[in-house]
């Protein structure tokens, strides 16, 4: 059974989702968290809870097995949704159900910059967690949730950009790990032209996300901070015209063709994780996700690769740092079925699930305890590492920006994009940024948000 969703795209109505039938739905069980009763919803008739899942076959292989098990508790159904690659045309089909107050979706996957933007039509969900529950999450990323006092949505997977890089490479050619960005660029030069005299005439040192769009936003929040710079300061006013970001920005300008190949300006995760896999290219940057494909056992790279934080400059402020990233769960003000939709990301969010995912897709974990998990670490002992990485995260300016945070990163990614192809001067580019993120900035506190009636 399916069902079509419409969705707007630009001013025309546009088929692009479907509604994929899976069974499902029920409150959840939560280790190291209070419970609330299945057989109160156990005895009811059937609801069907419609949720937003992911849009990569693991994800929703992970979401329709959690849903089977929630069918078998409640005796309800889920309906997954399936949803655009991109996160920017996944937004504007959200914002254009909740702007029509449309009932067609209960569960919605919120996107680490997106709580702001969707604040208005979300629950609160403080209402329905209690503190002790929520103190099992990491906290950074419940304040990233967090508007006007308001927790908007449950944290379900995390994400943070990570450095792949091929051991393999390192060791045949007596180099080690590279810790700097002076150091990549020294080694990556140096594998690459040696991997080319060797016969690979199509390798590369060095990919990462360059295409015009929110993931080089991510990469460029990364490259700032690693050398001391920022984007906005300690008054929520733009700095990003400032000599630590200017200085990398030229380096990295200098990297395409060098070390890095022309035509990563159009690469996203998938793209980067494409040409890594296949051979060509020594080092990556990425989220966590890409390590368990990479060392498949049907990947030929399987033991080959291994990851670590991101390079760091080497002037004042510099250090290592990786972007937050991760998507958790809100419900809809406007769902009929609230309740059953909070039991639902209950269910989802708990400790259990959260382990099962973990184990069998690599999916990072947002409760900090399954860190130190020793079944979880035995099965996948890169979280080791991953937990102190998450102690450097970064934030994209989402809370500055608030619901005009998409306008702000689609500047900053679409003149980042231009520099780095050599389209426009680093400076006066850069110069010119600032100055469009400072108006934006100024009309945060003018622009009246959208508010709807209605009862969490």
């Amino acid at each position: 059974m399916e069902k079509n969703l419409r969705t707007l795209r630009t001013a025309t109505f546009v088929m692009i989702s479907l509604f994929c039938l899976g069974p499902h739905d029920a409150f959840g069980n939560q280790e190291n968290a209070s419970e609330q009763s299945i057989e109160s919803v156990q005895k009811k008739p059937e609801i069907i809870i419609k949720i937003t899942c992911g849009c990569k076959a693991l994800q929703l292989k992970l979401c329709q097995q959690a849903a089977e098990e929630w069918e078998k508790i409640t005796g309800n159904r889920v309906e997954i949704i399936t949803l655009p690659n991109e996160s920017n045309e996944r937004l504007n089909l959200f914002l254009q159900l909740f702007r029509s107050k449309s009932r067609d979706v209960d569960i919605f996957l919120v996107d680490v910059t997106w709580p702001g933007v969707l604040a208005n039509y979300l629950i609160d969900l403080r209402k329905h967690f209690k503190e002790k529950e929520i103190s099992e999450f990491y906290e950074v990323i419940i304040n990233n949730n967090t508007v006007r006092g308001r927790l908007v949505a449950i944290p379900w997977y995390v994400d943070i950009g990570i450095f792949y890089y091929r051991k393999d490479l390192l060791k045949k050619y007596g180099h080690k790990i590279p810790t700097t960005w002076d150091e990549l660029e020294v080694v990556a030069a140096d594998i690459q032209n040696k991997e080319r005299q060797n016969g690979n005439s199509r390798m590369w040192g060095y990919v990462f996300q360059g295409k015009s769009y929110e993931g080089l936003t991510v990469n460029a929040m990364e490259w700032f901070f690693s050398v001391g710079g920022s984007v906005t300061g300690p008054n929520g006013e733009s700095i990003i015209d400032v000599e630590p970001n200017r200085t990398m920005l030229e380096r990295v300008h200098e990297w395409i063709g060098s070390i890095v190949p022309s035509g990563v300006l159009g690469y996203t995760e998938e793209e980067a994780r494409g040409v890594f896999q296949s051979g060509n290219a020594v080092f990556m940057r990425n989220w966590p996700y890409a390590l368990a494909l990479l060392n498949a056992p049907d990947c030929h790279l399987a033991g080959k690769v291994e990851a670590t934080s991101l390079p760091a400059g080497t002037g004042a402020g510099s250090g290592h740092v990786g972007t937050l990233g991760g998507w958790s769960l809100g419900v809809s003000k406007f769902s009929q079925h609230q309740r059953e939709a909070v039991a639902f990301v209950r269910f989802l969010t708990s400790y259990k699930e959260q382990k099962r995912r973990a184990i069998e897709g690599g999916i990072s974990p947002t409760r900090h305890a399954l860190y130190k998990d020793e079944e979880l670490l035995t099965k996948q002992p890169f979280f080791a590492k991953l937990s102190n990485m998450l102690g450097n995260i970064v934030l994209r300016p989402a809370v500055q920006f608030g619901h005009l945070y998409n306008q702000a990163s689609a500047e900053i990614f679409n003149s980042v994009h231009s520099m780095l192809a050599g389209n426009r001067p680093i400076d006066s580019a850069l110069k010119q940024l600032h100055e469009r993120l400072s108006l934006l900035l100024k009309k945060v506190g003018k622009q009246s948000r959208e508010c709807f009636d209605g009862q969490d």
